[in-house]
């Protein structure tokens, strides 16, 4: 009973104490959705009926995914010129931001009351890690719902089918041709992203123990750029890239694999936590 009354403290001093940064996170949405139709319709310009009017391409949910969120492909070596994908690398570092410095915060403010009320810091911590995962949840379903509703309301096909011309416009390489299930792609562009973001956030509160705020958010950050950049399966950013996914087909990342690498983290990050509280001596963090 406790642990939930510790938990509803939480929800509550988080979400209500800004409710206007989840504002920004529809706005943002609504920025990556016109971001796509105004791309897409440059990639078509000379076949589409009128300004931004590109709804003869039978555009889909999965397409709206892939070409905002869904990441790039990492460099391939040769002649090609690396970019990190700016909008999926801002989507989650500002998720990432949503995260950063409660639980630090609340170590030097009423945090340590509630720790003396309850005498458990471990109680105190697996708060902190539900209310963590509990925000990027709820940041990643107003994300995704927005994109939804955007897809819905302008008449798009809200399903994960994926338009090959897009794919290839956008991607500037050829989609495989293969049996793509409904439930696969969600998986790989909306269960996997969300997961390996939950990981990453983890990591990142638990760094907060030890480094400043400001070191641990730059370490997430480089470890964002190091997934964008090598595409390796032991990686985890590799699975918050939809587009690498085995589901597509270019790449060969598996959701089971991307499964069991985020609870590799999340769970040592849980325990870490708990650890490194027991020798901690709570005081106001300056």
């Amino acid at each position: 009973m406790k642990f939930f009354k510790m938990l509803q403290y939480d929800l509550r001093q988080s979400f209500l104490e800004k409710p206007s940064k989840w504002l920004l996170v529809v706005l943002l949405s609504a920025f990556l959705f016109l971001r796509f139709t105004v791309d897409v319709y440059q990639y078509f310009l000379l076949e589409l009926p009128g300004y931004l009017q590109i709804d003869p391409l039978s555009i889909s949910f999965a397409d709206v995914l892939l070409e905002t969120v869904g990441g790039d492909f990492p460099y391939r070596g040769g002649d090609q010129q690396f970019t990190v994908p700016a909008a999926w690398l801002f989507v989650y570092m500002f998720c990432f931001y949503f995260t950063l410095s409660y639980a630090r915060d609340d170590m030097a403010r009423g945090g340590i009351q509630v720790v003396t009320r309850v005498r458990s810091k471990t109680m105190w911590w697996v708060s902190k890690c539900v209310w963590n995962a509990l925000t990027v949840t709820c940041y990643f379903a107003l994300l995704y719902g927005v994109l939804f509703a955007l897809t819905w309301c302008t008449g798009k096909n809200p399903d994960f089918t994926v338009n090959a011309r897009i794919f290839d416009a956008y991607f500037a390489y050829p989609l495989p041709s293969l049996e793509r299930s409904q439930l696969a792609m969600c998986i790989a562009l909306c269960v996997l992203p969300w997961l390996a973001a939950v990981a990453m956030s983890l990591v990142q509160m638990t760094l907060l123990l030890f480094i400043r705020p400001a070191f641990a958010y730059v370490f997430t950050g480089m470890w964002l750029v190091v997934g964008a950049y090598y595409a390796n399966e032991l990686i985890l950013p590799n699975y918050a890239a939809g587009v690498r996914s085995i589901t597509v087909g270019i790449y060969g990342f598996r959701p089971e694999v991307g499964v069991i690498l985020s609870l590799a983290f999340i769970l040592p990050s849980v325990f870490a936590g708990i650890v490194a509280l027991r020798k901690k001596d709570m005081l106001p963090v300056q």
